[in-house]
């Protein structure tokens, strides 16, 4: 994407900070306040509209009585859909394999969650941003100096890990988001997303992909190895696979394993 598209996309979700339009900003050469970025990640949690920041969610008297409720301003920014596959990408993150996955193996966080975890040069700035159906919240942890947090010479000479935002961020967001959700109190619902229209279920060949044509195709009932995945209805696949197509491949039913013989009655 080009630089330039991805900072009017910011703004859109809520960015206000300076961004410098250069391709390295999809790997952290510009800060954003912690503040905005939480308030664009609700356009995730909330399935495409996003909620501004307030300070103050209500005032209440000596007696308890709510007297003031400052409202929350929303502006929709995504269609519904299409913030539905972005949160269905992002609970990748917290599963086995992805950059957040310890909270839930080490972490214990068991609700329907999406995340990002992200590291600035020079290891100065470690945050992760994620978010439930219900709540978002982010973490930083750095200098105020930009100082790096990387000790000189790094995990091969400390044995430690170095201080990227997996490491120290996500760890306080996921004892938070834990904590929250066991608060009888508050009472929070483990509830999922509810898929909005708009959005199909194909299956698909893995081993359709090649360096050639790097896309999954639609899987045959003769396709081995096959997966779901879900894509908008206007932007499904529509290519079947060709791998496993035996009108187009001659040799395939040569290269399909003999049925092992039934044992004896």
């Amino acid at each position: 994407m080009n630089p330039g598209i991805l900072v009017d996309y910011a703004k859109m979700f809520g960015i206000t900070t300076p961004l410098r339009p250069f391709p390295s900003l999809a790997i952290g050469s510009s800060e954003v306040l912690l503040i905005e970025m939480v308030s664009a990640f609700t356009t995730f949690a909330n399935l495409g509209t996003r909620a501004e920041p307030r300070m103050v969610r209500y005032v209440r008297d000596r007696f308890g009585r709510e007297i003031e409720a400052p409202p929350v301003k929303l502006s929709r920014v995504l269609e519904p859909a299409l913030a539905y596959l972005v949160v269905d990408l992002m609970k990748g993150v917290l599963e086995e394999g992805g950059t957040a996955g310890l909270a839930r193996s080490v972490y214990y966080v068991d609700v329907p969650a999406g995340g990002k975890t992200g590291t600035t040069n020079d290891w100065s700035d470690a945050w992760f941003y994620g978010y439930t159906p219900h709540i978002v919240a982010g973490v930083w942890i750095g200098f105020n100096d930009r100082m790096t947090m990387r000790i000189p010479g790094g995990r091969p000479v400390t044995g430690l890990p170095d201080p990227s935002g997996a490491v120290m961020a996500m760890p306080v967001w996921a004892r938070f988001i834990r904590d929250l959700y066991k608060d009888e109190e508050r009472g929070l619902p483990k509830d999922d997303w509810v898929r909005p229209p708009g959005i199909v279920e194909v299956e698909l060949c893995a081993s359709s992909y090649t360096a050639e044509d790097p896309d999954y195709k639609l899987a045959l009932p003769t396709c081995p190895d096959r997966f779901t995945e879900i894509f908008l209805i206007t932007n499904q696949p529509t290519e079947e696979c060709t791998v496993h197509d035996p009108r187009l491949n001659r040799d395939f039913w040569r290269r399909i394993p003999p049925i092992p013989p039934l044992p004896p009655n």
